[in-house]
């Protein structure tokens, strides 16, 4: 089986029409039954009634859970909305500078009108950000064609909290040489390469810090500044960067507000330590819990998964989670058998392609008493979908290990990379791949093809 066709057989059920038809009838609804990975593919749905998709989970685990699932069975822009793991007025604690730039990117991406579902966890929405209106104000951007100071370009992203060097290595940094102007943004996967003729912007591009490699060439681009130098007093709740008509989905609510009220309270607990009334009070930096019940009330459209002691309005899923097999292969023959008789087909998801040869050599041949499919593709928690005839088992699940979402990685290309370059003296030996040995002379433009490239001289 596909994983189209997966997700086709799941999704296109009357069950899930009326959960749409249903949703669009009342403004908050609690859903239940929906067990394991179900309730991402309910999520995927609502995306196709609804532009916008806010996800708010009780953990941070849970977040990574359903963003891994999601990028398996969606194809709409997924956008992951991370904690720092700061904690509240911890000046020893070294921060993660990488948090930093995945929420920063996050935000400029929440800002698009483009079709989205938005995760994030309790303890990411409990730390107050730059307002949409702020990040405007004090974000750079530029054109193609655009006539511009490149020196008064470098003073303001020095004030936005970006560093000269020599060449660019991670977000915030920025070189200058000749014509050309690096920045690496602190919102964006790769640097952008602007090209001066005079102050006239001729090009903007982005490349690969590692190869110098071109990735795109764009009309424009926006660099915003480091937000942790912004005014603590300008910030605001997370939920700020979304219009009501977006439909909030709550994964157990309850848990939610009480992780949110823990961190302020850890937050008031840590301020009344310090006894320092230069430092910013909890109300600037961190999300109480009677501001998040305000902000999630401008919401008209919540369905909420899990426990809710308010809603009324209930729906149904009928589904039913994966039994226990502790790895026993016996029982999953048995338990194929079974669901075989009553019409349902079963479905294991195999994290690799060793592992579903794996279980075909195990299961042995598929019949209509004994009817399985495999397919190469991971989500985090299987179910049974009487309403589909279709059950959906994990092999971490069979085999009782932990599931470990996917995390994409860039890979490095082999070779000498640019950061391993600026830091080359004049003089270094290094191996050329065709001609061998050589001494670093440094760097030099050169004209090729009546364009201006910088090239390493040995």
């Amino acid at each position: 089986m596909k994983k189209s066709t997966l997700v086709k057989k799941v999704s296109e059920t009357t069950l899930f029409s009326d959960f749409l038809s249903f949703v669009n009838n009342n403004d908050h609804v609690l859903v239940k039954e929906s067990v394991g990975s179900l309730t991402s593919f309910a999520i995927n749905e609502l995306n196709k009634s609804y532009k916008n998709v806010l996800v708010i989970t009780d953990t941070e685990e849970n977040e990574r859970f359903l963003k891994a699932d999601l990028s398996v069975i969606s194809n709409s822009k997924l956008i992951s909305f991370p904690s720092t793991n700061h904690k509240p007025y911890d000046s020893g604690q070294i921060v993660d500078s990488g948090a930093l730039v995945l929420r920063s990117e996050a935000l400029e991406q929440i800002k698009s009108r483009a079709k989205k579902i938005v995760t994030a966890s309790a303890s990411a929405i409990s730390e107050k950000v730059a307002p949409p209106h702020v990040l405007d104000k004090v974000s750079v951007a530029v054109s193609k064609g655009d006539t511009l100071d490149p020196e008064k370009l470098k003073e303001r992203l020095v004030d936005q909290g970006y560093n000269p060097t020599r060449f660019v290595d991670e977000p915030g940094d920025f070189a200058m040489r000749g014509g050309i102007f690096d920045v690496y943004p602190f919102a964006g996967e790769y640097p952008i390469r602007l090209e001066f003729f005079g102050d006239e912007l001729e090009s903007i591009r982005e490349f690969d810090a590692d190869s110098q490699r071109s990735v795109s060439f764009l009309n424009q681009a926006k660099f915003i500044p480091d937000l942790t130098n912004l005014p603590d007093s300008e910030k605001s709740g997370f939920l700020s960067y979304f219009d009501n008509d977006t439909i909030l989905v709550l994964i157990n609510p309850e848990l939610i507000s009480s992780n949110i009220e823990e961190l302020f309270h850890q937050s008031e607990l840590a301020y009344k330590e310090l006894d320092d009334s230069e430092i910013s009070n909890p109300e600037e930096l961190y999300l109480s819990g009677t501001e998040y019940i305000t902000e999630i009330s401008k919401f008209i459209n919540q369905i909420k998964f899990g426990s809710s002691k308010e809603e009324k309005t209930k729906f149904h899923f009928r589904s039913k989670p994966q039994p226990d097999f502790h790895g026993n292969f016996d029982l999953l023959r048995k338990e194929i058998q079974k669901q075989s008789e009553t019409g349902n087909n079963v479905l294991i998801c195999c994290d690799n392609d060793g592992q579903k040869r794996r279980f075909e050599e195990l299961l042995g041949e598929r019949s209509k008493e004994f009817d399985y499919s495999l397919l190469i593709e991971s989500l985090h928690e299987g179910f049974i979908y009487p309403d589909s005839g279709l059950c959906v088992y994990t092999d971490h699940q069979i085999f009782n290990r932990y599931y470990r979402p996917k995390v994409k990685r860039r890979k490095h290309q082999g070779g000498i990379s640019f950061k391993e370059l600026k830091d080359l003296n004049i003089g270094d030996f290094v191996v050329h791949v065709d001609y061998g040995i050589g001494k670093f002379a440094g760097f030099k433009n050169i004209l090729v093809k009546e364009t201006q490239q910088e090239v390493v001289v040995l």
